[in-house]
């Protein structure tokens, strides 16, 4: 025989795989352009003549496109565009911009690829004077915050991966379950 609970054990991981399915497929299959600051860093440089020195100031952008999806004319926009270097060679056109400013504008980045724009600068040049946006024509760029973090081994994501299906499961069962007996006893949570 067929049993509300039973019914409830066997749906419910269905339910989350389905979820699952349609949720990476929703968030998955298009650009996702991020970006973040590779280092902003200035350097003090001893000329050949005792006693003078040079400021320099260098930051690095990465553009990484993390979707399926390939996307179209990305675009870095810039106050002031410093001397710059694109890493790894790639196609690129310079426009510019109203109200002064320049941008990179790089036809395609393919899903996976990153691309790093170096530059260099002199004062009263800073970081603050120089950028302004960086977008596609899928939408902005999300600008994150990189900190240094250990990879997992895949075993490791497997096992995470496992207890993640196993715990929204659970909670999915609990809520059916729980809204079963709600119902099956007109508004009181006793079963």
């Amino acid at each position: 025989m067929i049993t509300i609970d039973s019914l409830l054990k066997f749906v419910s991981p269905i339910l989350v795989a389905i979820l699952a399915f349609v949720l990476n497929k929703f968030f998955s299959n298009r650009p996702k352009l991020v970006a973040y600051y590779g280092y902003i860093s200035s350097h003090k440089i001893r000329p050949q003549k005792e006693g003078e020195t040079l400021d320099i100031h260098t930051h690095a952008i990465v553009i990484r496109n993390l979707g399926k999806l390939p996307a179209h004319n990305v675009r870095v926009s810039y106050n002031i565009l410093p001397d710059y270097n694109v890493i790894p060679k790639v196609k690129y056109d310079i426009f510019d911009i109203p109200d002064g400013g320049k941008e990179i504008c790089f036809p395609n980045v393919a899903p996976k690829e990153a691309i790093t724009i170096t530059h260099l600068y002199y004062p009263p040049i800073t970081y603050a004077n120089i950028k302004t946006y960086i977008k596609c024509d899928e939408g902005l760029a999300r600008i994150i915050n990189v900190l240094p973090t250990r990879v997992l081994a895949t075993w490791q994501k497997a096992v995470l991966y496992a207890l993640l299906f196993i715990g929204a499961t659970t909670v999915l069962y609990f809520a059916m379950k729980l809204l079963v007996c709600i119902y099956l006893n007109q508004g009181t949570v006793f079963c």
